[in-house]
């Protein structure tokens, strides 16, 4: 592999992470893979489950816990292009986005429109969506709102069977 498209994170951690965890969290990948949709995202796992290729999957890289950083050499998928707030229902205030939303943005967007986000987190300004719904985020606005778990009415995903197949999963609470 051509040393120009080796990704090293050691850098990016030092300036992002407190010391104490930059050991732990050093990891490097050949490949960042940056999806523009679920398509894309299906057909990227299709081929690495075909070939037993390992991957991890990225977003804004703030959580603590290490879970965005490759360890063995994994393959990167990175949410960042898949950006895009497909529709907000005003009345409902049912939002629907891509995972790889900036909290931030899309706190602005609701907030032109007379709506708050329910999650409020001190790195807002670089979190994506999907990473803090992976971890059930709380934040800020904890107290008022609850976990970010009981905002989410629905969430599109990819399986990583050999199909690489789109599983649609809508949640509906009776009150």
């Amino acid at each position: 592999m051509n040393a120009k498209f080796r990704c090293h994170f050691n850098d990016t951690c030092t300036t992002l992470l407190p010391k104490f965890i930059d050991v732990q969290r050093g990891g490097q990948s050949s490949v960042v893979l940056k999806p523009k949709s679920t398509e894309e995202v299906s057909n990227i796992l299709k081929y690495c489950n075909e070939r037993r290729l390992a991957v991890c999957p990225q977003g804004g890289n703030t959580g603590l816990v290490g879970g965005s950083v490759p360890v063995f050499d994994e393959i990167i998928i990175n949410f960042t292009l898949m950006n895009k707030v497909i529709s907000l229902d005003e009345i409902s205030g049912a939002l629907i986005c891509e995972s790889g939303c900036i909290l931030e943005n899309l706190d602005n967007y609701v907030r032109d429109r007379n709506l708050i986000m329910p999650l409020d987190l001190g790195a807002k300004g670089t979190c994506q969506i999907g990473g803090n719904a992976s971890t059930n985020a709380g934040g800020l606005r904890l107290l008022r709102y609850g976990n970010l778990h009981g905002s989410i009415l629905g969430i599109e995903a990819v399986s990583k069977n050999k199909k690489g197949c789109l599983i649609n999963i809508i949640y509906f609470r009776s009150t």
